[in-house]
């Protein structure tokens, strides 16, 4: 069975696009945790892909939902996306979130989906621009809202993330406020096989 994860930067995580047979494929954020988890647990029962493009918001991943997901054909689709699309206000996100599930609905219509909340923490980067990034938090709302209108699996991430930084810093979990360090990531990949268990393997 294959997973693909689809995304920005926060799935893309410097994933290597060249040699596509190496570990490196997967990138050094949460999707690399999140394979070693279903390694651990499945063995090889699942192939993982990784379709994160590093600055890209929901307008580029209709663009390439053809060429990177329906050419794929997975079993599962992970979408994380919504760091990059404040620039563009909340109604433009939701349009576009939606016609991203109509494609899945259209194209691929057997495919399991699973949502991702998108997130921000105080940082250097969420900090800048008059702290525009932290309006992130109202784009998980969107994403709530379609996840429960399509009552898709949903990986709730901003309050772990909190809880988290409150325990250890918002720097040890995401480095800039926007992107996971090596744990922080771990966090996440944490959340989201714990929400793949009960919804796929269930």
């Amino acid at each position: 069975m294959k997973i693909v994860f689809f995304g920005d930067s926060i799935t893309d995580a410097g994933r290597n696009r060249e040699q596509l047979v190496s570990n490196t494929k997967y990138g050094c954020g949460y999707v690399t945790f999140a394979v070693a988890k279903l390694c651990e647990k499945y063995f090889d029962k699942y192939e993982v892909v990784n379709r994160g493009i590093a600055g890209e918001c929901t307008k580029d991943l209709l663009n390439r939902f053809d060429s990177d997901i329906v050419s794929e054909n997975p079993d599962i689709l992970t979408i994380l996306v919504g760091a990059n699309d404040f620039w563009f206000g909340l109604d433009l996100f939701e349009e576009r979130y939606e016609q991203i599930i109509a494609q899945i609905k259209e194209k691929l219509p057997n495919v399991k989906v699973i949502l991702m909340q998108p997130f921000v923490l105080k940082g250097f980067h969420s900090d800048s621009k008059n702290g525009v990034y932290h309006k992130i938090r109202d784009y998980a709302k969107i994403v709530d809202k379609i996840a429960k209108k399509y009552a898709f699996p949903y990986v709730e991430l901003q309050a772990e993330l909190d809880n988290k930084a409150q325990i250890y810093g918002e720097s040890a979990i995401l480095y800039d406020g926007i992107h996971p360090n090596t744990y922080g990531a771990k966090v996440i990949a944490d959340k989201w096989f714990e929400v793949f268990e009960k919804s796929i393997e269930k």
